[in-house]
């Protein structure tokens, strides 16, 4: 796990390099939350860096340390992305590639369509992390001079890591019979936002 970690931040690193060799007259940044996550409770944040006239880096990170009566969903979650922008930086659509990485406590929810493997978080909890990679597409319109909108999603694969708990609402987070520490990977969504964004402008 320390590995993953190490790996993400040093990409993160040689990410924001590149941008800061660019001519910061020409720079910039944006700020976003993301309102579907924000709806859980999740606090989020992102910042997104221009590199070129149709290149961006975003890095985001999410933390959820609530639990909430007879369900939780905590967790903390770091993503670093690239965006090749198909009109120009911050205008219309893009696409882009991404690594993520979140610990987790999870559990009674019931997740619709079979969505994650269909893993059944009404009845058991899992605690673990996991690692992934994806690709991704989104839109962003700007209101005025500062402010705007950003819709995005994302697929990809990830690799689950977890303890796995038997539950009952009564004793859902810290307790639950042991069943056993499973892992495995799957193709799943790995990126959904609708993101409030504003501009930092340094011209």
């Amino acid at each position: 796990m320390r590995t993953k970690i190490n790996l993400l931040i040093l990409l993160s690193i040689f990410l924001y390099n590149v941008q800061a060799q660019n001519d910061s007259s020409e720079s910039n940044y944006l700020v976003k939350t993301n309102m579907l996550y924000a709806l859980t409770g999740t606090i989020n944040a992102s910042i997104e860096c221009k590199i070129s006239d149709n290149v961006s880096t975003e890095f985001s990170a999410s933390l959820n340390p609530w639990d909430y009566g007879s369900w939780t969903m905590r967790h903390f979650l770091f993503q670093p992305e690239i965006r090749y922008w198909l009109k120009q930086t911050y205008d219309h659509a893009f696409i882009g590639a991404h690594l993520i990485y979140a610990g987790y406590n999870f559990a009674g929810l019931k997740l619709p369509f079979g969505i994650y493997g269909g893993y059944d978080l009404s009845e058991y909890r899992y605690e673990g992390n996991f690692w992934g990679f994806g690709i991704s597409t989104g839109y962003q319109w700007h209101f005025n001079k500062s402010w705007g909108m950003e819709a995005s999603f994302g697929i990809g694969y990830t690799y689950w890591n977890y303890d796995k708990f038997q539950i009952n609402s009564e004793r859902l987070r810290s307790q639950g019979v042991f069943l056993g520490h499973e892992r495995g990977g799957l193709i799943s969504l790995t990126k959904i936002g609708l993101s409030l964004v504003y501009r930092i402008n340094n011209n």
